[in-house]
C-alpha cells in the first residue's frame, strides 16, 4: 500500500475547496510506502504553511 499527500486550499470565491496532489521535483506524485512517514511529512507541510492550507494523507493503490 502506498500513500500520497493532498493539499486542500480554500476557494477565494467561496466555492468548493481546491485539492492538489503533492508532486516531487520530477513532477511525479510523491509516494510514501509507510503511513507514518507520510503523516510526518504532512505535519511538516502544515507547520510551514503561512496561508493556513490543510494537508491530508490519502491511501493509494489497491489492497491485496
Amino acid at each position: 500500500m502506498s500513500y500520497c499527500i493532498v493539499k486542500i486550499m480554500e476557494n477565494k470565491d467561496g466555492g468548493r475547496p481546491i485539492h492538489h496532489i503533492i508532486i516531487d521535483s520530477m513532477a511525479e506524485v510523491m509516494e510514501f510506502t509507510e503511513e507514518e512517514t507520510a503523516k510526518t511529512y504532512k505535519d511538516l507541510l502544515e507547520a510551514n504553511s503561512d496561508s493556513g492550507h490543510k494537508y491530508v494523507v490519502k491511501k493509494i493503490g489497491a489492497a491485496k
